[in-house]
C-alpha cells in the first residue's frame, strides 16, 4: 500500500511464502528477545485476526531452523531469556517436541516462554518443555463462561484449562491467561 498525492493505493495481493525456512533469520541481524517460529493458528475463534494477518494455513519454520535461531541467540548473542510469540507454539506437537529435545541435545542453557492453547498441551509435552527451559506458558482463555466460549467459537473446555494448569504447576511452569 502507498499514498499517491491525496489517495491511498493498493497493489495486487501477493502469494504467501510457502517455506518459511527460506527467510533470513532476524536473530542474525538484531538482538531479539522475542522470536516467531510460525505464522497463523489452526483455530477459528470469531474474535481473532490471525487468519486475516497470516492466512488460513498455519506455516511453520522447521525445528532445525528454530534450533539454529535459538543457538544464535544464546551462544552468539548471549541471550538468557527468550519468548516465543507464535499464535500457538505447540500447534504441531511433534515439532514442539523436536525443538525441546534439540535444545537439550545442543546444550542450550536459557529460559523461555511461549504462547499456546490448553488444548494443544498435554502432560508429556509440558514435561519436555520444562526440561528444555520453559518457565512460563501464556494461554488465551478469553472467558470463564462456557456459554461465551461457545459463542466465540473458542473450542476450549474449562476442564481442559484446569487440567493443563495443574500439569504445568506440577512441572514448575507458570501459567498466564
Amino acid at each position: 500500500a502507498w499514498r499517491d498525492s491525496s489517495r491511498c493505493c493498493l497493489g495486487p495481493p501477493r502469494e504467501r511464502i510457502g517455506n518459511l525456512d527460506t527467510l533470513a533469520p532476524p536473530i542474525d541481524y538484531f538482538d531479539l528477545h522475542t522470536l516467531l517460529t510460525s505464522r497463523g493458528c489452526p483455530m477459528h475463534c470469531t474474535f481473532c485476526g490471525s487468519r486475516l494477518m497470516w492466512g488460513k494455513q498455519v506455516r511453520f519454520h522447521s525445528a532445525e531452523y528454530v534450533l539454529d535461531m535459538l543457538e544464535t541467540a544464546v551462544i552468539r548473542r548471549g541471550q538468557r531469556i527468550l519468548s516465543i510469540k507464535d499464535d500457538t507454539f505447540t500447534a504441531d506437537r511433534s515439532r514442539a517436541l523436536a525443538i525441546c529435545e534439540g535444545i537439550r541435545k545442543r546444550r542450550l542453557e536459557f529460559i523461555w516462554s511461549c504462547d499456546t492453547r490448553a488444548d494443544y498441551l498435554d502432560d508429556a509435552l509440558l514435561s519436555e518443555m520444562r526440561q528444555s527451559g520453559c518457565t512460563r506458558i501464556s494461554m488465551g482463555v478469553e472467558s470463564a463462561s462456557t456459554a461465551i466460549l461457545r459463542n466465540i467459537n473458542k473450542r476450549l473446555s474449562l476442564e481442559q484449562l484446569f487440567d493443563v494448569t495443574q500439569a504445568a504447576k506440577k512441572y514448575g511452569i507458570h501459567t498466564r491467561y
